[in-house]
């Protein structure tokens, strides 16, 4: 009597399951990035101020420019900073610049220096000269600020004039 073998084809599933899964989880990490920040004293996170400062904001566009050298040992770190606003904060984006490789956008913003950030919001823009985040939060807070000053002068008790 001869005994037949039989073979579990669906054990032949399993290698292209997992393949499946592999690749999800390859596509989802590409589309969603995680980030956290295991270190005791939060060091690669944005500062609860710089939060509070973004979620103040109204939603509109925030874009900073950032003019660095490619060689710049500061560039990374300025990109990992700016990374961290843009994912605080949806309406944020970046660009690195290379100034030696594009003056026209270096003379039109004034740029007299590598390593100036320049912040645009609300068709106002300031530059930041420091890529530190307090006076990358500090800027972004005078540009979401909406105060224009207003100057009073006082007449007709002997006061000089404005324009004396």
């Amino acid at each position: 009597m001869a005994t037949k073998r039989s073979f579990d084809y669906s054990l032949l599933a399993i290698p292209f399951l997992l393949l499946a899964i592999l690749i999800l989880v390859q596509v989802l990490s590409y589309r969603f990035t995680l980030r956290a920040d295991l270190t005791d004293r939060k060091l690669h996170s944005l500062s609860e101020k710089s939060l509070n400062v973004l979620r103040q904001l109204d939603g509109s566009p925030l874009k900073a420019t950032a003019f660095f050298l490619t060689d710049d040992y500061n560039r990374e770190g300025t990109r990992d900073l700016l990374d961290q606003y843009r994912q605080s904060y949806p309406g944020f984006e970046f660009e690195l610049v290379d100034p030696s490789k594009n003056p026209r956008l270096v003379e039109k913003y004034e740029v007299g220096s590598n390593g100036t950030i320049v912040l645009e919001y609300r068709g106002r823009e300031t530059k930041v000269v420091s890529q530190e985040e307090e006076s990358i939060t500090n800027a972004i807070h005078r540009l979401a600020a909406d105060s224009s000053s207003t100057l009073y002068f006082v007449s007709g008790h002997g006061e000089k004039t404005p324009e004396k």
